[in-house]
């Protein structure tokens, strides 16, 4: 009998471990398993979005200063050019001669024009003496003035053909892009006539609009930034440097213009372009990953954990960036947020934190 005893002892206290794994085991089973992150503020950068396209900073047509035919051409569509260089000669045989003459003729009329002052400086003498009439003098001093007048009339006409020699040498008026070439090697060409389109790349300038409730946030200098889909990953900062004056009537949007630098011309005109210009930092903002965030009843809800519990709240939420959204209110520093499997948790469901 006593033997018997002992062994039921024996056989109750061996049954007490199982007894204690299968209420842990049943509470696992009550509670459901998630995630938790702890809500902590952050500094925000406040930004007005919108979508832009690029132009060139000049779109400069480059055209024809005199009517001959293109002797020499030095450039290719595509390529790029510094400010002065040489892109085209025209034929120049006539104007170097018209050069030879009007050169000719100044040191011609230089020539007449010593010679009248000699002509003159000796009536001088003569007319204070009587020799000659106060009339041969002032015909004299007349030839002088007509003289000096031929002088600078072939100097006008000196100065005419080296400007047209010069027009026969067609040279960049700023740095940029040959876009387009429109002439051959010994086409004729008119006054006028177009020859090139260049295009300035850098800085690019960055064309977008806002609305007209968002203009009050932005100044000129505030900082821009864009990315392009030809290059999603490469961010491209600018400044703004224009607010148009007034708003379009039919939109109501206002045009904005930012230069953005572009050294290695990787962005071109006719891009499109996402924008954020950025108007400012926001102090403790509290931010929360998207899957904490679920709806109920149409409205938005995270759910905190107090202790082992889930509560629900309803929340107001500001902008979203990467992943993350703002909470305006109903949350608080410090608290821990579920923040996945939101939709099917319910208001005091026991949840088990898992890593």
């Amino acid at each position: 009998m006593l033997a018997f005893l002992a062994f039921s002892v024996l056989a109750c206290k061996g049954t007490e471990p199982d007894s204690n794994a299968k209420e842990v085991g049943q509470k696992s089973a009550d509670s459901f398993p998630a995630k938790v992150a702890m809500v902590k503020p952050r500094e925000l950068e406040l930004t007005v979005k919108a979508i832009g396209s690029l132009f060139a900073d000049e779109a400069v047509p480059i055209k024809a200063r005199v009517e001959e035919r293109v002797e020499e051409l030095y450039v290719e569509e595509g390529s790029y050019v510094e400010q002065g260089k040489l892109l085209c000669i025209f034929y120049d045989k006539k104007i170097q001669q018209e050069l030879l003459k009007a050169k000719a003729d100044v040191a011609e009329s230089l020539a007449d024009l010593a010679n009248a002052k000699v002509t003159l400086a000796r009536k001088e003498a003569l007319v204070k003496k009587e020799m000659v009439s106060k009339q041969d003098y002032d015909d004299a001093k007349t030839r002088v003035e007509l003289a000096e007048a031929r002088v600078d009339q072939m100097r006008a006409s000196l100065g005419l053909a080296e400007e047209r020699l010069k027009d026969t040498r067609i040279r960049a008026p700023l740095p940029g892009f040959i876009q387009v070439r429109y002439i051959s090697p010994g086409q004729y060409m008119k006054v006028a006539d177009d020859l090139f389109l260049l295009l300035k790349t850098d800085p690019i300038k960055l064309t977008f609009t806002i609305p007209e409730s968002e203009v009050y946030k932005v100044k000129i200098g505030q900082v821009v930034r864009m990315r392009t889909q030809a290059y999603p990953g490469e961010l491209f900062t600018g400044g703004v440097y224009y607010i148009a004056p007034g708003a379009d009537q039919s939109s109501r949007m206002v045009t904005l213009k930012a230069y953005v630098p572009n050294p290695e011309a990787l962005l071109k005109p006719g891009f499109f372009a996402d924008v954020e210009v950025v108007v400012g930092k926001k102090a403790n903002a509290i931010f929360i990953p998207e899957g904490a965030l679920t709806s109920r009843r149409g409205k938005p809800v995270v759910y905190v954990l107090e202790g082992d519990t889930a509560r629900e709240r309803v929340v107001a939420t500001g902008v979203r960036e990467r992943g993350f959204v703002e909470i305006l209110s109903g949350l608080k520093q410090a608290e821990r947020v579920i923040t996945d499997g939101s939709d099917a948790i319910e208001e005091g469901m026991k949840i088990r934190v898992v890593s």
